[in-house]
């Protein structure tokens, strides 16, 4: 995980997870601000007061969004059939559905074939 977080979350991000040891002894010696939830103590959430470009705020530090989001994805891959080279495709695929699930998504598409140049 470490390895994969070094190439795709940029220095001095916010980080909140479980307390998973390899993350709280390695995460703020790589340069990242890392905020731990105990889920064994009954910890599922937590307010921690953090600077964020020279402003104070209250972060809500918790991990359940990203176990839903994952819940989510994996729901509806279930329903398909793909190669797990694809997988990464299917993941934006998903984000992209879920981003604009609120959109006329089929004009959505025509734009962008539209500025494209295919």
């Amino acid at each position: 995980v470490l390895p994969f977080v070094e190439e795709w979350v940029r220095k001095n991000s916010i980080i909140c997870s479980d307390r998973l040891s390899a993350y709280r002894n390695n995460l703020e010696g790589m340069g990242y601000r890392w905020h731990g939830i105990n889920h064994s103590t009954g910890d599922f959430n937590r307010e921690q007061e953090v600077v964020v470009r020279r402003k104070r705020k209250i972060l809500d530090v918790h991990s359940q969004s990203i176990d839903s989001i994952w819940r989510h994805i994996k729901q509806w891959m279930s329903k398909r059939a793909f190669h797990s080279m694809n997988y990464p495709f299917f993941v934006l695929e998903w984000q992209w559905r879920h981003n604009n699930q609120n959109a006329d998504r089929f004009q959505l598409l025509l734009d962008i074939v539209a500025v494209s140049n295919f």
